[in-house]
């Protein structure tokens, strides 16, 4: 079960899977030599963690993401994550493994949004605060950092730019400076956007 799930949020992430596309499940028992029962679970769990829709008849879509829903969530990364940045621990292992991780991610920018989320989940986990990490898990900005970037036409690079002065200054243990590349950042957003 967890290998089907794995396997359709990944795909999702990658963009094998786009926003509203249908998911036959003819199809995906071929693809994944699984029988209907394990499908349909794997379904259900997707569509709970918030990935697709089941609708009544057509059977489950990939979630396709409204400008206003986007915004909405960069909205809550731009309070939960000023949150992560006050409490986290420069000194944890996990903030410093963020160095090598974002700057790989970095270079491609469809992975650019995941790359951030993935920051601000180990600065909340680093101050253990393990339902800030949780709550910024479930916005699935990561899972939808392709269809995100194309829907609200974001300059990757960009964003890219003001990511990186945020890395730098979580990286340093610098808060104030981390609060403001957090705020310039997500101000980036909304305004690329033309709120």
């Amino acid at each position: 079960m967890d290998t089907i799930t794995h396997h359709l949020a990944s795909g999702i992430r990658q963009g094998r899977y786009v926003p509203g596309q249908r998911l036959v499940e003819a199809d995906l028992t071929r693809e994944l030599n699984i029988s209907r029962g394990p499908l349909r679970e794997a379904l259900r769990l997707l569509a709970a963690g918030g990935l697709i829709d089941l609708i009544p008849n057509r059977g489950a879509v990939i979630k396709k993401l409204e400008p206003e829903e986007i915004i909405q969530r960069f909205q809550l990364v731009d309070v939960m994550g000023a949150l992560a940045i006050r409490g986290y621990n420069p000194k944890d292992e996990n903030i410093k493994a963020l160095s090598e991780m974002t700057e790989a991610q970095l270079e491609d920018h469809a992975s650019l949004l995941s790359a951030s989320m993935e920051f601000y989940c180990a600065i909340a986990k680093s101050s253990n605060n393990g339902l800030l990490e949780e709550m910024l898990y479930r916005l699935n900005i990561a899972h939808f950092s392709r269809h995100i970037l194309q829907v609200l036409n974001l300059d990757a690079t960009e964003l890219k730019k003001h990511f990186q002065v945020l890395v730098k200054a979580v990286l340093e243990g610098n808060r104030e400076k981390a609060l403001q590349a957090h705020s310039s950042w997500i101000k980036t957003i909304l305004t690329q956007h033309n709120l």
